[in-house]
C-alpha cells in the first residue's frame, strides 16, 4: 500500500488499511526479515524526523541571533 505523503492526519480506518497491508506483506516472510524490514523503514521515517528537526533548530537558531548593540 502507497501512503500519500501529504497525509496529515489518519482516521482509524486508514490505520487499519496500513496494519493489513503491512500483514499481507509479512505473511510470506521470516521472522529475522520482518525485522529486517521494520528496521529499514524505521531509518527511513528516523532520516526524515531528524530532517525536519534540524530544519527547525536552524531556524530558531538564526531567529535567536540578535544584532549587537
Amino acid at each position: 500500500m502507497n501512503i500519500p505523503s501529504d497525509w496529515t492526519s489518519f482516521s482509524v480506518e486508514d490505520i487499519r488499511k496500513i496494519r493489513e497491508a503491512n500483514s499481507l506483506r509479512h505473511i510470506k516472510m521470516t521472522p529475522a526479515e520482518i525485522v529486517a524490514d521494520t528496521k529499514a523503514g524505521a531509518a527511513e521515517l528516523l532520516k526524515i524526523i531528524m530532517n525536519r528537526t534540524t530544519r527547525k533548530n536552524v531556524v530558531l537558531l538564526s531567529s535567536d541571533r540578535s544584532e549587537p548593540e
